[in-house]
């Protein structure tokens, strides 16, 4: 028989058994059988890795069931946080685990998936440097507006799971920020300003219009004392 592999987010989510754990399920497992059957999701196993382990080793006969939710992440979490008695430390291990995988979850919700204040969540939210549920959101539906531009709010939306009025809000301050930089760049290049004239270039012509005047007033000197010499001078 060929062996399935661990789905991702089952191997992510949920910490490994303990090796006590896994030898009291190996004996209930062994009196009783499985009855709870094995989750299959994508051609892997989401839910119950350990217990098809065990059950392969002990030649136990398998019973499987295909996942066909649209939150697998979700299920596992739910699942396996009932089961198990995790630790504080493994709690806030599984919520950065699933702050990795889907970040646009609120701190709230995760915190009541996982058994956790909103408090705590939030702050190992900041210290992975994650972004805000509000920020996650957003950026999956400008990924979603800039595959298909054309794709209306409502399929959007379905496909992000959300409401129409916030692909609606997204896609319209999308829309206006292109407006803006459109705007401000052939503003840019109507303001182009003029090079600048070189300071020798100036100098330059302020010293011609000088030697200009200079000139000009000493014509006007010279000819006035012509002037004054022909003219009769007068007598008492």
């Amino acid at each position: 028989m060929e062996l399935l592999e661990q789905h991702p987010i089952g191997k992510d989510i949920i910490p490994p058994m303990s090796a006590e754990e896994r030898s009291s399920l190996r004996d209930d497992l062994v009196a009783h059988g499985l009855r709870v059957p094995i989750v299959r999701h994508e051609g892997m196993i989401l839910d119950g890795w350990t217990r098809y382990r065990l059950c392969v080793e002990e030649n136990i006969e398998l019973k499987f069931v295909d996942y066909d939710g649209d939150d697998p992440l979700g299920f596992v979490a739910s699942l396996n946080l009932k089961r198990r008695h995790l630790t504080l430390a493994q709690k806030n291990e599984v919520a950065k685990k699933i702050l990795e995988w889907q970040p646009e979850r609120s701190d709230r919700a995760i915190s009541k998936q996982v058994g956790l204040s909103h408090v705590t969540v939030a702050e190992i939210r900041e210290e992975m440097g994650a972004p805000t549920a509000a920020e996650a959101i957003e950026a999956k539906i400008e990924k979603a507006i800039a595959k298909e531009p054309g794709k209306s709010n409502r399929a959007i939306a379905e496909e992000v799971g959300v409401s129409d009025h916030t692909v609606a809000k997204v896609r319209g301050a999308r829309n206006g920020k292109n407006y803006q930089n459109a705007q401000t760049h052939k503003l840019g290049a109507r303001r182009k300003p003029k090079p600048r004239k070189s300071q020798s270039r100036s100098r330059a012509r302020v010293t011609m219009r000088s030697m200009h005047w200079r000139r000009k007033s000493a014509k006007t000197s010279i000819g006035c004392r012509i002037s004054c010499k022909s003219s009769p001078g007068t007598t008492a």
